[in-house]
């Protein structure tokens, strides 16, 4: 009974490892369809790229999506308001494209960005100013 229940543990340790290994290769095709997601969206901006995985503490990753930008990796919540501007406008111009249609964009708080990125739609600033009265500018 012994030398059966060594081979029955041999037999299931050897099936345990087949279905590990198989796992192995199921989580790296989807790591590589997210690698390969991330590269199609990321090719489509200027200013942000898309994160699809975050590393944990245990060196797995775990699915996610974070919004960074190029320059220097701030996550949006971190980005200052001209930058949260512009990489809005990014994802516009980038939806624009996509999709193949235009809108007017309002833009509040215009007053706080010193330049725009080239953007598709037509913009709509809304700034402060010490204007008695409401000042309509075409900045063509």
């Amino acid at each position: 009974r012994k030398a059966e229940l060594l081979k029955e543990e041999r037999e299931l340790a050897q099936q345990k490892a087949d279905l590990e290994r198989r796992e192995f290769v199921a989580d790296a095709l989807v790591k590589e369809q997210m690698n390969e997601v991330e590269r199609c969206i990321n090719g489509r901006f200027r200013l942000v790229r898309f994160r699809m995985y975050s590393p944990q503490l245990n060196g797995g990753e775990k699915p996610d999506c974070v919004m960074l930008s190029r320059t220097d990796g701030a996550k949006y919540m971190d980005m200052n308001s001209a930058q949260k501007i512009n990489a809005g406008l990014d994802i516009i111009n980038a939806l624009c494209a996509f999709h193949g249609v235009c809108a007017p964009v309002f833009i509040d708080n215009a007053e706080g960005v010193n330049e725009f990125i080239p953007a598709v739609p037509q913009l709509v600033k809304l700034a402060v100013t010490n204007d008695r009265q409401l000042v309509i500018k075409n900045n063509n």
